[in-house]
């Protein structure tokens, strides 16, 4: 499975985008809206590297690893005698405080809190994973611990043998594990009659379950949403309950389709950016919400880092250069556009919040306290949750 088999939750929320959008781990957005006015420069230092946990910002330069707050304040220092953070390998795990860290010329990993830098737990193992299967049952760790929270028999819920992680998954909300596997296999080997249960994913009782027929397919596109897709139709389900929130054609002929909370989802009729001349934000039952027109002379990006109340956006002229690059917010409610940081005015006048570049393959960082922001000129930006 490879390294991004440790943040298996990532997966969840990039399994219905149609075009690439620019961004990392959806999964640990901020619960809730930000507070655009709020955006600021943070001083980070000079680095190779930077990330985000649930408590602050994390900056990886030659052997050394920084802790700081999302004001930018250092906390505190890692370093290991003789070898230097892996950047490749170093990440924080979602949904929890914790940094794992692959030192050069060590084995395995080693866990630390990412409040305080402490050491939690180390292991020599060459791959780690917080969900999956083990000795044929489903098995949550706990990160803080290497410990595991609760483990479940697949056979219960009606998953059909052998339980491996090519045909049983497991994945992971900030609140909610959810296993899926096909109950019945088709002489191709394709699996049919997907079984779907939904668990709290810290004490792993059971919050649902349900067996949907044929070829179905089910993905968690949204930090609260499931959609159920068929030839016919998408259906969308409350990712906690199970609930039915709305049903949708699937005969639309849009080719971009970025999945929101609650069944909504932003609909561009092109997966080609420089062919398209507006953007739709969708109810679940396909009503129009509202209608936001794109410039010719713009590319927008949307971010997979968007929190649940705001879309985020890199923006350039389009053929500018990488330092031309801004970053935009849309309000969900009304598709009403916010000039965040950038060089200079866009081609609509809309002056910067804050004054500094925004590549258009920026990653943005998410995190229960807010965005970072890193900017094309070597500097950094927080937009803190509102």
């Amino acid at each position: 499975m490879g390294w991004n088999r440790a943040v298996r939750a990532v997966a969840a929320f990039g399994l219905v985008l149609l075009l690439a959008a620019c961004g990392g781990a959806a999964g640990s957005r901020p619960p809730g809206g930000l507070e655009l006015s709020g955006i600021r420069a943070v001083e980070l230092g000079a680095f190779d590297d930077a990330g985000v946990t649930d408590s602050g910002i994390y900056t990886v330069r030659g052997t050394t690893i920084l802790g700081r707050s999302p004001g930018g304040e250092q906390r505190w220092t890692i370093q290991r005698a003789g070898s230097a953070p892996d950047r490749q390998r170093t990440t924080a795990l979602p949904f929890s405080d914790v940094l794992l860290v692959r030192w050069t010329n060590s084995p395995g990993f080693v866990a630390y809190s990412a409040e305080t830098g402490a050491e939690l737990w180390s292991t020599a193992a060459d791959l780690w994973w917080e969900s999956g299967i083990e000795e044929g049952r489903v098995v949550l760790r706990d990160p803080a611990t290497n410990r595991p929270r609760w483990t479940a028999d697949p056979a219960r819920w009606g998953c059909a043998p052998p339980f491996t992680e090519d045909d049983l998954s497991v994945l992971l909300t900030r609140e909610v594990a959810l296993l899926r596997c096909p109950t019945r296999f088709a002489q191709d080997g394709t699996g049919l009659d997907l079984a779907v249960a939904a668990f709290d994913r810290l004490t792993g009782a059971e919050l649902w379950a349900r067996t949907f027929t044929g070829t179905d397919t089910v993905v968690v596109d949204s930090s609260d949403t499931l959609t159920l897709k068929s030839d016919a139709e998408r259906v969308f389900l409350a990712l906690r309950s199970g609930e039915e929130l709305g049903r949708q054609a699937v005969g639309e002929k849009s080719r971009y389709r970025f999945a929101r909370p609650g069944g909504t989802a932003l609909i561009m009729d092109s997966s080609v950016l420089a062919q398209n001349t507006e953007m739709r934000f969708v109810e679940p039952d396909g009503g129009v919400r509202w209608t936001a027109p794109l410039d010719a002379g713009e590319e927008v990006l949307m971010s997979t880092e968007s929190p649940d109340g705001v879309l985020l956006a890199t923006l350039r002229p389009r053929g500018g250069a990488r330092d031309d690059g801004s970053l935009v917010a849309y309000d969900l409610r009304t598709g009403e556009r916010t000039h965040l940081a950038g060089p200079r005015p866009t081609a609509r006048g809309e002056e910067p919040a804050l004054a500094m570049p925004v590549a258009q393959t920026a990653r943005l960082h998410a995190a229960p306290w807010g965005v970072l922001v890193p900017g094309a000129d070597g500097r950094a930006a927080v937009i803190p949750s509102g």
